[in-house]
């Protein structure tokens, strides 16, 4: 079941739900389950230039015999863009996933000096939730820490004849 609306010039909303059996691969014994999933986003646009997206996905698996919660992720998606001229525009990106405690960041420039021809400039990071205990780093506890960045830049160049 999934449905929309556009309930403001600014406003729009999106959902979906879906209740399903479905395959749990297990290394060892594949099992059959009932699946769970459920996501809303909402995206505001107050004006031309600015877009911001907020989402939120559910994903539960439980075992049929008994009940039993095999996994839960819950993921939050946010996506914000920016144009701040005709050529130029910003977008970012956060990405929060509970099944593996980290959060990822995407930050992007882009100039347009006619259609085709693009120059981009990019910034990434992951941070994942990890503590130290003395000899090694223990996934899923303590504070977030960033663990990977990356850097871009690409240009890209249209001719015609």
């Amino acid at each position: 079941m999934q449905g929309g609306a556009q309930l403001l010039r600014w406003l729009n909303l999106q959902s979906h739900m879906s209740l399903s059996r479905s395959t749990f691969y297990d290394p060892v014994n594949p099992f059959p389950g009932n699946e769970r999933l459920f996501s809303v986003s909402a995206t505001l646009q107050p004006n031309s230039r600015l877009s911001q997206r907020i989402g939120f996905t559910r994903n539960a698996f439980d075992r049929p015999s008994n009940g039993e919660r095999v996994y839960a992720v819950n993921i939050i998606n946010t996506r914000t863009g920016y144009q701040i001229s005709k050529c130029f525009s910003l977008r970012a990106i956060a990405q929060y996933d509970s099944s593996r405690n980290r959060v990822l960041t995407d930050f992007l420039a882009s100039y347009e000096l006619i259609p085709g021809t693009v120059a981009y400039a990019g910034y990434g990071a992951l941070f994942e939730r990890r503590s130290w205990d003395g000899q090694e780093f223990l996934q899923g506890t303590g504070d977030y820490l960033n663990t990977r960045r990356g850097i871009f830049f690409k240009v890209s160049y249209l001719y015609r004849f």
